[in-house]
């Protein structure tokens, strides 16, 4: 008979392999230089990264992820709130929806909408056969945005469901 204890060690094995050994060779690298001698200890690289371009590189980052996660928070929550009603018969159907893009890789879908934003994707296209003028968003604040909406919505959505769809609707 195996000890309840024993099951964990597969799991312990692989967390310790491919989480915490991948972040000390993060700090092993963050804290050491190769010169054309040896590796030496240094901090030369966490000076170089309070160089002010790399703190403005950091803040936008912060500000674009913070922007994207107040979009997907706002659309996100009423979604999760359409699929957790009771009433909706074909819930299961609209929360596949949500899962199915999620099969496909996250660079591919970065890069299909690459495609659908350049200069003569598929929405200028759209928009210049209607007369309209096209959009220049590609490599833009607003294609980061967009593209990390879309990747990172049903992470925001699922959840959200799953606790609303437990709630007590009497509350």
């Amino acid at each position: 008979m195996i000890k309840r204890s024993c099951i964990s060690y597969p799991y312990a094995l692989w967390m310790i392999v491919f989480t915490v050994v991948p972040l000390l060779l993060v700090l092993y690298y963050s804290i050491t230089v190769q010169t054309d001698q040896a590796v030496r200890f240094s901090f030369e690289n966490y000076q170089r990264f309070m160089e002010p371009i790399y703190i403005k590189v950091m803040l936008r980052s912060f500000w674009l992820a913070f922007i994207s996660t107040v979009v997907c928070l706002i659309a996100g929550y009423p979604m999760a709130l359409i699929l957790a009603d009771r009433n909706l018969k074909k819930s299961s159907l609209l929360v596949m929806l949500f899962v199915v893009p999620m099969w496909m890789n996250f660079l591919l879908r970065t890069y299909a909408w690459m495609t659908l934003l350049e200069r003569k994707g598929l929405i200028n296209t759209l928009l210049s056969r209607l007369g309209l003028p096209e959009l220049n968003i590609l490599y833009t604040d607003t294609a980061v945005i967009l593209g990390m909406v879309y990747n990172f919505l049903p992470f925001m959505v699922l959840p959200i469901y799953s606790v609303l769809k437990k709630i007590d609707k009497s509350l």
